[in-house]
């Protein structure tokens, strides 16, 4: 299996990094937005919304034992030189090295985030 991605989710800033894992990374960054734009009655909330945003991530393959996988402060090594770890408390959206997850290598708000639409279906895959 190939085209793996990951997405790490942080609830206040001190906390563990929780990463979630997944293969069919097609339309990464679009996926991603869509299912934080579900999740936006809950921004606030950080459990709830990191709930939702897994939940919409994985769709119906809850009952499925490949595909996804959950972990805290370490990851599976994706196919894509960057992740995306979605930072409730400060309210952002940052996308890291894969290789040095702690390198911030750009930032938007969670509300820009959520608002992407890709221009062209190439742009959907950064």
């Amino acid at each position: 299996m190939g085209n793996r991605v990951v997405v790490g989710f942080q609830n206040r800033i001190d906390d563990p990094i929780i990463y979630l894992y997944q293969h069919h990374g097609d339309e990464r960054k679009e996926a991603l937005a869509s299912a934080i734009s579900s999740a936006q009655s809950r921004w606030t909330d950080a459990d709830y919304a990191t709930r939702i945003v897994i939940s919409q991530l994985i769709g119906n393959d809850w009952s499925q034992n490949l595909s996804y996988g959950l972990s805290v402060n370490r990851f599976a090594y994706p196919d894509y030189p960057t992740i995306y770890v979605v930072e409730w408390e400060r309210g952002v959206v940052t996308t890291r090295n894969t290789d040095n997850p702690a390198e911030v290598l750009g930032s938007e708000t969670i509300a820009e985030f959520a608002s992407y639409e890709p221009a062209t279906r190439q742009e959907s895959l950064i």
